[in-house]
């Protein structure tokens, strides 16, 4: 990424996002730690040792702001900026907005930079769900940049963790 887009990217205050390097999970091991965690506790459950999960290891971890304002869902509100900022008619892909950062032809505004790379970052890795399409859950945050970093996203990420794991372990349940 260029510096100029990483420049955007810490003066919006999610700079922290930047100091990730893409890696590969193997599958077996994601699912044997999803299938030895524990949801209602928020635990990992090995044998006799019992490690607790909070949004405060996720922050500890992403170093995403937390203890902030909650980010209440809001998809109709989401959806709608989307498509009204960038003049589409359904949210398009999330390779949409990584072409959008790969691209050289267009000029991005700051704005239109932060938004294309939060959206590529909480789609595939903060926030990933099985869709090719961003969740519009998340997406009204962008309609106001600058306070994207008051809101409590550790807490939001760590609830998409739950909530992915409940998922998960209910349809193993079923298999």
């Amino acid at each position: 990424m260029c510096p100029r887009y990483q420049n955007v990217i810490q003066t919006y205050g999610m700079g922290c996002l930047l100091n990730f390097v893409r890696t590969e999970v193997p599958l077996r091991l994601v699912k044997w730690l999803a299938s030895r965690f524990d949801v209602p506790s928020s635990e990992f459950q090995f044998e006799r040792k019992f490690i607790p999960m909070t949004k405060y290891d996720i922050h500890d971890i992403l170093d995403l702001p937390v203890d902030g304002e909650p980010l209440v869902s809001d998809p109709e509100s989401g959806r709608d900026f989307i498509l009204s900022h960038f003049n589409v008619s359904s949210i398009p892909p999330v390779s949409f907005f990584a072409s959008k950062l790969k691209s050289t032809e267009v000029e991005l505004s700051d704005e239109d930079i932060f938004i294309c790379f939060m959206i590529v970052a909480l789609s595939s890795f903060l926030c990933p769900n099985s869709s090719l399409s961003p969740s519009p859950k998340y997406l009204h945050i962008f309609q106001d940049c600058q306070s994207v970093r008051s809101y409590d996203l550790s807490s939001f990420v760590y609830e998409w963790l739950l909530s992915s794991i409940k998922k998960f372990k209910d349809a193993t349940k079923v298999a």
